[in-house]
């Protein structure tokens, strides 16, 4: 199901224009602080396992929420609009490149390289999406008769899976949150704020669409920074 959004403008732009180069600069000094690589927060086998059952059920009421969302719009004659899908084809791409630099330049057993590299492809899209989703919800296509049911409809459970799929990463045996991790989350923003500037349009093309695919990438790198450290890159190089 596709959906679009309000783009933001006057005093909103202005705000969100500042807001996101707030979090840039936050972001950037962290990043500037940070000496050492710091290991991700530890989870006992059972705090794991209820973050997977979360993330699952997350994931199916997703699904199921997106089905009702779908068929009120049609109930209404709401007609959302199908906009063509430039995005999908960069973040799949993105996705698939992160599993093999993760699965194959990581130190470890391969079972652990391989859940790793899943992980990393999983969160990367999910590094752009959660602010993104937290820019856009109120501003989407408006399902009546109860238009703020239906976006909590849709969004709650999408939320969800980000920040579990995020948790799980994290988490992760190895993972490293590094300065590399705040710059480019810090670059990521900055294109958001650029966004911003022009209203966050949707990205039908043009530079929203460069806005979008450029932040798409930055949030992939945010994904590999926690996974992959110059050293295994060196270490890589010296075995081949």
């Amino acid at each position: 199901m596709e959906y679009s959004w309000a783009a933001y403008s006057g005093s909103g732009a202005l705000i969100l224009f500042l807001v996101l180069a707030l979090v840039t600069a936050v972001l950037a000094v962290v990043a500037a602080r940070l000496r050492v690589p710091t290991p991700g927060p530890r989870a006992s086998g059972g705090t794991v396992a209820f973050l997977v059952v979360a993330w699952l059920l997350a994931i199916v009421t997703f699904l199921v929420d997106e089905v009702v969302y779908a068929l009120q719009a049609h109930q209404v004659h709401l007609t959302l609009p199908s906009p063509p899908n430039h995005v999908t084809p960069v973040t799949l791409v993105s996705a698939g490149l992160s599993f093999v630099v993760v699965a194959v330049l990581t130190p470890a057993r391969l079972r652990t390289r391989l859940s790793n590299g899943f992980l990393c492809a999983c969160a990367g899209p999910m590094v752009f999406e959660l602010p993104f989703d937290l820019i856009v919800l109120a501003r989407t296509t408006a399902i009546p008769p109860a238009p703020g049911l239906y976006v909590a409809l849709f969004f709650l459970p999408l939320l969800a899976i980000e920040v579990l799929t995020l948790a799980l990463a994290a988490t992760r045996a190895g993972a490293r949150i590094t300065r590399w991790t705040f710059l480019w989350l810090a670059a990521m923003f900055a294109v958001f704020a650029v966004w911003a500037l022009i209203g966050f349009e949707y990205p039908w093309g043009g530079l929203p669409l460069t806005m979008n695919i450029v932040s798409k990438i930055l949030a992939f790198a945010v994904a590999l920074s926690l996974f992959v450290r110059r050293d295994d890159i060196e270490a890589a190089r010296s075995r081949g």
